[in-house]
């Protein structure tokens, strides 16, 4: 998953030198400043959690037959599309007032991204090629390339222990060439590209429908996730773009509606429901992440910024990670300290899951936070 702070990502003015205005509440358009969103690291927390309980706890079926796990994914999904393209938006900005060139953006960008994604991810692969993981054994070059996904798909299976890292190569793959386009295309024409992933996605779930493609490869395909990338991506160009921004309330508002509304006949007809879920949740979150970038206010607000939730949010990454080496790795210490817990139970869940955080927090604050912070020497908009 995407792990950037929620930290002047995509809600800002083309006037850069704003000064960042506070959380006000789901009517206060954010859209005059950068600003830290506290709100999108409970999302994160919400997502990852959904994961927890659908891997360590129980595979958590919703209307449509969509897996708890899943939509956590797409969570993450529509939140990176959005954090990622705002500073990516920013880049332009800086290239467009020639503060910086196009070329050296994509190098920072790229340098950014590899210095939050890369550690973790080739610490966690080399420790399992050296104590011979099975779950490695025969998928370690996909893995190292980032095209896990594409593995995943043709066996049309998930191995233990990395199962979860087809959406790191999802990301990283759509990242390959994003920031290009970003960049590069026209400006009037980066929210129809961005929408028009959804499309794409739409039509490739179709084709693996029809063309009876395994479980496996009507997901981990990037293709299959371009639709909530692309409306991440098309939130944050909606929030950015002075041009656009009067439009943005409006798509906003008309996604959930067609949702909502998409749901409900869903549930009353025979339509092939897995080509439209992923689609409809990506716009239900859509809506979500940006009443969370505003700042929800009341009782809610309040509740997405709590200390645990946002902390939660910020280790996500490494939680999402680590959890599913967590049972094989501390399930036989449990049992030596004569803790029996039954298998997929809810108490079995409460220990693996806070074991998972505990390791997540201390890899964060003697790993990843420190490698983190050297994207200080690596901005986007200098």
């Amino acid at each position: 998953m995407t792990e950037i702070r929620a930290v002047n990502p995509a809600i800002v003015t083309a006037n850069n030198g704003a000064t960042p205005v506070a959380s006000q509440g789901p009517t206060a358009i954010a859209s005059h400043a950068p600003g830290f969103m506290p709100q999108l690291d409970a999302l994160r927390a919400f997502a990852v959690l959904a994961v927890l309980v659908h891997h360590l706890r129980e595979e958590y079926l919703l209307p449509g037959g969509v897996a708890l796990g899943m939509m956590g994914v797409q969570l993450f999904f529509v939140l990176s599309g959005f954090l990622i393209t705002g500073l990516l938006l920013q880049g332009r900005d800086a290239a467009d007032r020639d503060v910086a060139r196009p070329l050296h953006v994509l190098r920072q960008f790229y340098t950014r991204r590899a210095l939050r994604i890369f550690p973790l991810y080739y610490f966690v692969l080399g420790t399992a090629l050296v104590v011979r993981d099975p779950g490695i054994a025969d998928s370690w070059p996909w893995l190292v390339t980032f095209t896990y996904n594409f593995w995943v798909a043709s066996v049309g299976g998930w191995p233990d222990h990395f199962a979860h890292f087809w959406s790191l190569c999802v990301e990283e793959q759509f990242y390959l060439l994003w920031p290009c386009v970003i960049l590069f295309a026209p400006r009037h024409r980066l929210a129809w590209i961005a929408a028009s992933l959804v499309v794409v996605a739409f039509a490739y779930r179709g084709i693996a429908i029809f063309g009876e493609f395994n479980k496996v490869a009507f997901y981990t395909i990037t293709l299959s996730s371009l639709d909530a990338l692309g409306l991440g991506s098309l939130l944050a160009i909606l929030s950015h773009d002075r041009a656009l921004r009067r439009w943005r309330d409006r798509v906003v508002s008309g996604a959930l509606v067609i949702a909502l509304t998409g749901f409900a006949l869903l549930m009353v007809s025979s339509i092939a429901m897995p080509i439209f879920v992923p689609t409809l949740t990506a716009m239900v979150f859509m809506w979500l992440v940006a009443g969370a970038a505003r700042g929800y206010s009341g009782a809610i607000g309040r509740m997405l910024e709590t200390r645990p939730l946002l902390y939660i949010g910020r280790i996500s990454y490494g939680i999402y990670v680590y959890h599913l080496f967590i049972p094989d790795v501390f399930g036989p210490l449990l049992k030596r300290a004569g803790i029996e817990l039954v298998h997929k139970g809810w108490p079995e869940f409460a220990a693996y899951s806070l074991i998972t955080i505990m390791v997540a927090g201390l890899s964060w604050r003697f790993f990843e936070n420190p490698i983190n912070r050297l994207k200080r020497n690596f901005p986007l908009n200098a």
